[in-house]
């Protein structure tokens, strides 16, 4: 797994993240990662912009919504994810 971390973020606390899963046969995944509370953080901001008409939807393709934050959590929720479903998911997209 590699996660998209800036420089300064703080990996316990993080809610809000990309990642690439690679398995040993090259074949990749992409996921987004969000606590709910981003999510709310996002929708509520887009409510005043008008984005995503107006916070009314939210929507991202490789979605995996954690209930808690922090790289940890989330490496084992992908985890969780890939030991239940294989590495034939379509729960997650497909990278090329």
């Amino acid at each position: 797994m590699e996660f998209s971390v800036s420089e300064g973020e703080d990996p316990e606390s993080i809610d809000d993240v990309d990642a690439v899963i690679t398995a040993k046969d090259g074949t990749r995944w992409s996921a987004t990662l969000m606590t709910i509370e981003r999510i709310t953080t996002l929708m509520d901001r887009w409510s005043g912009t008008g984005e995503s008409l107006s916070g009314a939807y939210f929507q991202v393709r490789d979605l995996v919504i954690v209930r808690s934050g922090g790289l940890d959590a989330m490496a084992l929720a992908l985890e969780n994810i890939f030991r239940e479903y294989g590495l034939t998911t379509h729960v997650l997209p497909q990278l090329d």
